[in-house]
């Protein structure tokens, strides 16, 4: 039997253009929430009033405002949504998720991921693929299936709670930094491609320059504490992504000048450990994969292996 006792909690600033498409792909879910809670974070467009109406029709639906004093960055994402879970301290449940207000999903979204958390008691937090809109046309992001991307991020509540929750940062990570940590306590992370999630707003494009959001994200990855050479391997794999080559070069200006500059590490020492021995082991089992692949090509059955 599927433990459906989930909650959602989503903070949106300025969203009247996609949040529609967010709320009724929930509303026509075969599992409906315990209760979600949507905060507005200081939106001076329709978001209010197209929530509050959707509140009225739908119990499990529960809006609030908060009159936010930064300006648009991810500190200000982890502020709503601490607000948010204040209204949750009084309901009672077993897996909690995080939702962007510019996404849209399949209508037994949620009960998959459910059953997945049902199927694996050490999974700890569970996503689809984000295909972002681009040009006309839903493109898939590269991801590992390891990483959860944070549009729709979905914890068991064990593990949230182990791994500290969100931490707020004006250049962002929080996501990544609840994954480390989640699986340094030995929770499992993993996105399964059977699960599409359609994002209306490319990564980057709210700020009207994409490129400066790749340059943030290189240094975000210094303040994980990735290694050079993994930041590079990462870098060479995503050439391929939008914007094409020089969205890959930016991302590793940033995280090279951040090499001179030194911003705070978002992680302890030992969990920046905890990153380097993880990235080098998948880097290690994915050359591993070509080589056995090569190797299959060969008809050669002897190769050498990293486990």
């Amino acid at each position: 039997m599927i433990n459906s006792d989930y909650v959602l909690l989503t903070a949106a600033c300025n969203e009247e253009k996609f949040i529609t498409k967010t709320i009724e792909s929930v509303v026509n879910q075969t599992i409906s929430p315990q209760r979600w809670v949507i905060v507005s974070d200081g939106s001076i467009d329709r978001t209010d009033d197209i929530v509050r109406d959707y509140a009225e029709r739908y119990h499990f639906i529960q809006f609030v405002r908060r009159e936010k004093i930064t300006g648009r960055d991810f500190s200000a994402k982890v502020l709503a949504l601490q607000k948010g879970f204040q209204l949750l301290a009084d309901v009672n449940y077993s897996f909690y998720c995080t939702l962007d207000a510019d996404v849209s999903f399949q209508p037994d979204y949620f009960k998959i991921i459910l059953t997945k958390f049902c199927e694996n008691p050490k999974l700890g937090i569970a996503g689809g693929i984000r295909l972002n809109y681009c040009n006309d046309k839903f493109r898939k992001e590269i991801v590992s299936l390891s990483n959860v991307v944070g549009s729709v991020q979905f914890f068991r509540r064990e593990c949230f709670e182990s791994a500290g929750g969100f931490v707020p940062s004006k250049i962002g990570g929080e996501d990544t930094i609840l994954e480390i940590r989640a699986k340094k306590n030995g929770w499992i992370v993993q996105s399964f491609q059977e699960l599409q999630i359609y994002h209306y707003r490319t990564t980057g494009s709210a700020e009207g320059f994409l490129l400066k959001s790749r340059y943030r994200d290189g240094i975000a990855d210094y303040c994980l504490g990735n290694p050079i050479f993994f930041e590079f391997f990462k870098c060479c794999r995503r050439l391929t992504q939008r914007p094409y080559l020089i969205g890959s070069v930016m991302t590793f200006c940033g995280f090279t000048v951040s090499f001179f500059k030194e911003p705070e590490k978002f992680l302890s020492n030992d969990e920046i450990e905890f990153v380097k021995r993880y990235q080098l082991k998948k880097i290690k089992n994915w050359v591993y994969q070509r080589l056995r692949f090569l190797s299959r090509c060969m008809g050669s059955h002897r190769i050498c292996s990293f486990e």
